[in-house]
């Protein structure tokens, strides 16, 4: 599913930061190609991963905020983060992504995956925000960034797929009325 995607979009990445790797599965599949950090600040699930030992391609692993990254400007290709945002602060995000920015090198690509409410909410009371497509497109050009596909996963209906930026306002549109139809 999700971590196929997403490895399929690192090829040209030789470098990778995983931000909020839980318990290193990503990390780790995407470090039989790459030079992967697996970066996380909890104790927890820094354990989990550590208690893979044997494994042939493991990653770095790295205890740090993904709102302070330890890295210099530019030590990554690809940076990517799935199920994380929306655990943050909505004053964090902003600042998230000026770092995620920081430490990607020119050319360098965020791939980021947070719930949406086109497929409903997961949280179960842990999210402290599922953000809207316009919001995190708004919040991801305020920090340098220029968002160039989404990947959507429309469970309900059985599809997951990839549409290009120049279909945004129409899947904005949807996800508007889609927010209305849900609150009645």
């Amino acid at each position: 599913g999700l971590d196929r995607a997403f490895l399929a979009r690192l090829p040209p990445a030789r470098r990778v930061l995983d931000i909020g790797a839980g318990n290193g599965r990503f990390a780790r599949a995407a470090a039989a190609a790459h030079s992967v950090v697996a970066l996380e600040i909890s104790e927890e699930a820094i354990a989990a991963m550590r208690s893979t030992p044997g494994e042939r391609d493991q990653p770095a692993i790295c205890q740090a905020s993904g709102l302070r990254l330890p890295f210099a400007p530019g030590s990554f290709d690809a940076v990517v983060s799935q199920d994380l945002i929306e655990h943050l602060h909505p004053s964090q995000i902003e600042p998230h992504l000026a770092e995620v920015h920081r430490v990607l090198a020119p050319g360098g690509r965020y791939l980021l995956h947070t719930p949406s409410s086109l497929q409903g909410s997961t949280s179960f009371g842990l999210h402290l925000r599922e953000y809207r497509l316009w919001e995190l497109r708004r919040a991801a050009v305020a920090c340098g960034f220029r968002p160039r596909w989404i990947c959507l996963n429309l469970s309900r209906f059985g599809w997951t797929g990839t549409a290009p930026a120049c279909l945004w306002p129409a899947i904005e549109a949807w996800e508007a009325l889609w927010n209305v139809l849900g609150h009645l």
